[in-house]
């Protein structure tokens, strides 16, 4: 990034804006009240003031101290930045010490008409005697209501943005996207919209994200540079902003628990206890691979035996397959004798699984033997098993008492024997009778979906977890990580 480009320092907003704003710029971030305007202003203000340089921040729709008691429990909001008002303690500018500097213009200080007009005056002023690099209006939209008739607004407006552009000070101006006209739009060499958007499932069968609303950020316009196109989701919270892109502290876990292999999931739930029965919807196998595949890579390293019954057809086929998705410590685990494919009504199995994959034929006695075989499998040694379950392939079957009480059998197994059972299904995939019987046993309950291009991952039942609100899921270099709104 060059002298000529400002960086935010906000998390994702100059990835967005690619690589930054550039250095004289005006702003427009526009957005409905709540959407976090005023906190990405000063998060903006306090980074530029940490580099050393001069900040004026014009408050239009709140009195000061109304912004530092909301603000002082943001992570950023730092007194010792602040010149003069809200921190008596400072005594002005040093050299090469940056600083912001309030302005408070909001309404309840503004009585006379012919004060507020000359706003834009008193600004420049300000500006020109203290050298300002940076000046930031919350909100434009609180004055353009109070500046008489529209071509008089227009007029000033576009006065004041020809002088802030020629004085090379880099401006953001807020406004609330009821009260804006297309003046600023046009006049600003970039404009952020903030808004909200409903999540929907690519495919059906995810109702329980309907209705449901989440933050989104646009760059519309920035001249001059090359930007990211699309609504990005970002949240708030008292470390300020973070823009999360499309994928692109552990907790005190109490004993007899595994792990998942997912950080952030295992700081919400906790881990998965052993003796614990878990249940995974998603609307596309493919969405859910990833998490499939760390959950089974932590089961590897863990020590722990995995028992996958139907895994998906085309997906192991071969020893070189399943260390792509596993890693080399899977031989060890085959080797050992804890990793292994239930596979009931297939044939042909590659020479090379031989040693890994068990083949059940389909008969009417298919879901007792498979209740004798996983059972036998898991009695004998001192090995710790986590059974992978595929109810999708349980859905052909025939006998849907029958499938119940194979899982019935398995689950009250794995409860009494403290082993871990994980099932798994494709929500458009029919059988619905089972699957509520399932959910309604189950400990916990994850939906994993796919949105815009987005992964979300729920935890819509689980003892003691910490939140039940969606998260992005991101996939970077085998890893997964949990983003919250």
């Amino acid at each position: 990034m060059g002298r000529d480009t400002v960086n935010t320092g906000i998390e994702g907003m100059d990835e967005l804006l690619g690589g930054g704003i550039p250095k004289g710029a005006t702003v427009l971030i526009n957005g409905p009240p709540g959407a976090g305007k005023t906190v990405i202003a000063l998060e903006y203000a306090f980074n530029q003031a940490k580099k050393g340089e001069r900040v004026l921040f014009v408050s239009t729709c709140e009195p000061i101290y109304k912004i530092n008691k909301f603000a002082s429990s943001l992570s950023f909001y730092d007194l010792d930045l602040i010149s003069g008002g809200i921190n008596m303690d400072y005594y002005g500018p040093k050299e090469k010490r940056g600083y912001v500097e309030f302005q408070d213009y909001s309404l309840g200080q503004i009585s006379d008409e012919q004060y507020v007009g000359d706003f834009f005056d008193g600004i420049q002023k300000k500006v020109t005697r203290r050298s300002y690099e940076h000046l930031i209006i919350d909100s434009i939209t609180s004055i353009n209501m109070l500046l008489g008739n529209e071509i008089e607004r227009r007029k000033k407006t576009l006065l004041f943005s020809a002088w802030v552009s020629r004085m090379g000070c880099t401006t953001l101006l807020t406004s609330e996207d009821y009260g804006i006209s297309g003046t600023e739009r046009f006049l600003s060499d970039a404009v952020i919209d903030l808004g909200r958007s409903e999540l929907r499932s690519s495919k059906s069968g995810c109702g329980n994200i309907s209705g449901m609303h989440f933050r989104t950020i646009e760059v519309a316009k920035l001249r001059g540079k090359r930007h990211m196109s699309g609504k990005y989701f970002y949240s708030i919270s008292s470390d300020g902003i973070r823009i999360i892109t499309p994928g692109s502290k552990p907790a005190a876990m109490e004993e007899n628990t595994g792990l998942t292999g997912i950080k952030d999931l295992d700081e919400n739930i906790g881990g998965v206890r052993y003796g614990n029965i878990w249940h995974i919807n998603t609307d596309d196998a493919r969405t859910f691979d990833p998490i499939l595949d760390t959950m089974a890579r932590e089961t590897i390293r863990s020590g722990d035996g995995i028992i996958w019954i139907r895994p998906q057809e085309d997906q192991f086929t071969s020893i070189d397959i399943l260390k792509r998705r596993f890693g080399e410590e899977v031989m060890n685990a085959i080797n050992e004798k804890r990793f292994i494919m239930i596979d009931p009504g297939r044939s042909g199995t590659p020479k090379d699984l031989k040693n890994v994959v068990i083949n059940v034929p389909v008969t009417d006695k298919l879901f007792s033997e498979l209740s004798e075989l996983i059972i036998s499998i898991m009695r004998p040694g001192d090995v710790r098993w986590r059974v992978y379950l595929d109810i999708g392939s349980l859905n052909g079957s025939t006998g849907k008492e029958d499938a119940k009480k194979f899982y019935s059998d398995i689950s009250a197994f794995i409860r009494n024997n403290e082993e871990i059972l994980m099932t798994y299904k494709e929500t458009y995939v029919s059988g619905r009778g089972l699957l509520n019987t399932i959910e309604s046993r189950s400990d916990g309950i994850i939906d994993v979906w796919n949105s815009g291009g987005y992964r979300l991952l729920q935890v819509k039942k689980a003892p003691g977890a910490i939140s039940f609100e969606p998260y992005v899921l991101k996939m970077e270099d085998d890893r997964i990580t949990l983003f919250p709104f």
